[in-house]
């Protein structure tokens, strides 16, 4: 099984880590699902302020204020295996 540094570092030396996905393709088959150089900025500039964000309130400690009352509602993720 392999592995990635963010998934690593949580499980095996107990390390926060943060994973922002964003939306965005520069290829695809898909004609829609291709950014233009407008939309890529706004996904880059809504990048910066996402991390911006956190690193303030990390900084400030208000991020042990915030409310994570929503991670109990998420649905469950599951991975099908291979066949089924």
């Amino acid at each position: 099984m392999t592995s990635n540094a963010r998934n690593h570092f949580a499980v095996n030396y107990n390390i926060a880590t943060l994973l922002v996905e964003m939306r965005g393709l520069t290829h695809s088959p898909y004609y829609t699902s291709i950014l233009g150089q407008k939309g890529n900025g706004y996904q880059i500039d809504q990048g910066i302020v996402i991390m911006k964000s956190v690193i303030a309130a990390i900084a400030d400690r208000s991020i042990h204020e915030a409310d994570i009352s929503f991670w109990d509602t998420l649905p469950y993720q599951y991975r099908l295996e291979h066949g089924k």
